[in-house]
């Protein structure tokens, strides 16, 4: 819900930046905003997921995205299985080959952290769990070890 202060009370102060959005097709009229929540929350509506194009703004959209969102995060726990074996089999052959690819898995598996770290970031309820579900039903389908310890950001 949008309140809007009385023209009485609305100063603009010359010292102050403007914060204001002035490129075409952004402006009040051209739609909805995303909703830019910074505390916990159950939003349904103008949730924008890491991308300005990948906004929620019914509850299909919600459900479609958290179920994508479990997946990748499912898949996240895949790939770090995934990259184990593959570790385990190239034990001993550290070739520049095997060092590039180790790497390429290793900045694939970074990069899918900091999306899912984004997707976290939006204090959604709804996609939070989704995150945290896809993790935990992925370790437990994959992982081959207890969770001792919890991994870091990345």
């Amino acid at each position: 819900m949008h309140h809007e202060q009385q023209p009485s009370m609305m100063k603009h102060h010359p010292a102050a930046p403007d914060h204001g959005n002035h490129h075409p097709g952004s402006g009040a009229g051209s739609g909805p905003m995303c909703s830019m929540d910074m505390t916990f929350n159950w939003n349904t509506e103008n949730v924008c997921v890491v991308f300005k194009s990948w906004r929620i703004s019914s509850y299909t959209q919600l459900f479609l995205s958290a179920l994508f969102i479990f997946c990748f995060s499912y898949g996240a726990e895949y790939l770090k299985y995934y990259v184990g074996v593959l570790n385990q089999r190239l034990t001993g052959s550290l070739t520049r080959r095997t060092r590039i690819q180790a790497s390429l898995w290793y900045g694939l598996q970074y990069t899918i952290s900091i999306l899912l770290m984004l997707i976290y970031m939006t204090y959604n309820g709804y996609l939070i769990a989704a995150v945290l579900l896809g993790g935990m039903l992925g370790h437990f389908h994959w992982s081959q070890s207890p969770a001792i310890q919890l991994p870091p950001c990345h």
